[in-house]
């Protein structure tokens, strides 16, 4: 990862559902920005929830959320 940081200015990496897989926190540990996409109509509070508890646990204070819904009529 250090050597993708001094050779790009930004680095996309499209992560694992936290929900299924533990080594996508792996990768949030190192990021200088985490984006959490979540669909209001399919997300469950409490997975919110616990993302903001891993995040306490694990310091990983660089994670922002986003409410976003594909295919808007």
């Amino acid at each position: 990862m250090k050597k993708l940081q001094n050779e790009f200015d930004v680095i996309i990496i499209k992560n694992f559902p936290q929900s299924t897989n533990a080594e996508a926190l792996l990768l949030m540990s190192p990021a200088t920005l985490n984006l959490v996409v979540l669909d209001s109509r399919r997300t469950k509070f409490n997975r919110v929830e616990k993302t903001d508890i891993q995040k306490e646990e694990l310091g990983i204070t660089t994670i922002q959320f986003i409410i976003n819904r594909e295919g808007y009529t």
